[in-house]
């Protein structure tokens, strides 16, 4: 999982994700995110969304609450994704080299 602030996502084998407060030890969402191999997680700088990437190609953006916001398969499962600074787009590199752009809503 990652940290900001006070934000930790974390997602476990089976592709659960969970929003939790670490200073009050509390789970705030979860989200059945993955439905196979996890091959990434990344959240954004300011903590409002998070992105969890499949080994089967599937990427999937969230709010913290847990709602999925958008979601796309990539013909090549991502490698390791990042939130552009502006917070609108999505890259993700792919295990083949390859890279997209993903606009976020």
């Amino acid at each position: 999982g990652r940290t900001y602030g006070k934000l930790l996502v974390a997602v476990d084998g089976g592709g659960t994700v969970k929003v939790c407060d670490p200073a009050g030890r509390t789970v705030s969402a979860t989200a059945s995110a993955i439905r196979g191999a996890v091959a990434g997680l990344t959240v954004r700088a300011d903590g409002s969304r998070f992105a969890t990437l499949a080994a089967d190609g599937e990427v999937k953006v969230w709010d913290r609450a847990g709602t999925e916001l958008r979601a796309w398969k990539l013909p090549v499962a991502p490698a390791a994704a990042a939130f552009t600074p502006d917070g609108r787009h999505l890259a993700a590199g792919n295990k083949d080299g390859t890279a997209y752009l993903l606009e976020l809503p």
